[in-house]
């Protein structure tokens, strides 16, 4: 559900009109690990400030014509998520998320939450007036696949911060963290030439307990469920 608020006096302010956009390819190539690696790389920010966080978050996106396919690769020095069961609450621990609005109205949008053990909470939100005002956690997505698995060091060289200076190999390793949303689950599916509007996030708790949040278009507070602030993802 991720319902995270919090006044913070250092927040940004991100405005609805300049919003990050992603061209999403279509593809019929097998999504091999050298093919996930040729796609075009965005990355999270703080989700308050903007700013880049210690622990880096990249990710790519593809579709083909039955499903979204969604890639996280994430540094984590600290992996912690006790939850074990479908629809646990993922958010209150090491979490990727991805929020998706198919028809970019801002009227609901769909929720994903992908843990470290590669368990799943999914969710329907219906929205009112840009706010969540429902939350369908009954709501299943159909067909869903995820993964989760260490990455190797292909992975780890495309990273910003894979600096051994900064990230201490003995400290930190690389998840990569699958996503193949089928769009029957969704409703319906894109074509070439369409936007929707999506937003990825992560959650990520260190040894001390400390939380960092971040976010693809960050929303200059702690707050996931902004559909206006949803980046552009553009069907290509």
């Amino acid at each position: 559900m991720t319902l995270h608020t919090t006044t913070n006096h250092s927040a940004a302010s991100f405005d609805p009109s300049h919003v990050p956009a992603y061209n999403c390819v279509f593809t019929t190539t097998p999504l091999t690990e050298e093919y996930w690696l040729s796609l075009p790389k965005l990355s999270l920010a703080e989700v308050v400030t903007g700013e880049k966080p210690a622990l880096e978050t990249a990710a790519s996106l593809c579709w083909t014509t039955t499903s979204l396919h969604i890639r996280f690769w994430c540094l984590d020095d600290h992996v912690f998520s006790p939850y074990q069961d479908h629809d646990d609450p993922l958010y209150e621990a090491d979490v990727v998320e991805c929020f998706i609005d198919p028809e970019g109205q801002g009227d609901f949008h769909y929720e994903f939450n992908l843990s470290p053990n590669n368990v799943v909470f999914d969710s329907k939100i219906i929205n009112k007036n840009g706010e969540p005002y429902e939350f369908h956690t009954e709501w299943d997505a159909q067909d869903l696949v995820t993964s989760v698995h260490e990455g190797g060091l292909d992975d780890l060289c495309m990273m910003d911060n894979a600096d051994k200076n900064k990230i201490p190999s003995d400290q930190a390793k690389l998840l990569v963290y699958d996503l193949d949303i089928p769009f029957a689950a969704l409703g319906s599916a894109p074509s070439k030439g369409q936007e929707w509007r999506i937003n990825l996030f992560r959650i990520d708790q260190d040894k001390e307990g400390a939380r960092t949040f971040t976010a693809w278009s960050p929303t200059g507070e702690i707050k996931f469920h902004v559909p206006a602030l949803f980046g552009k993802l553009q069907f290509v």
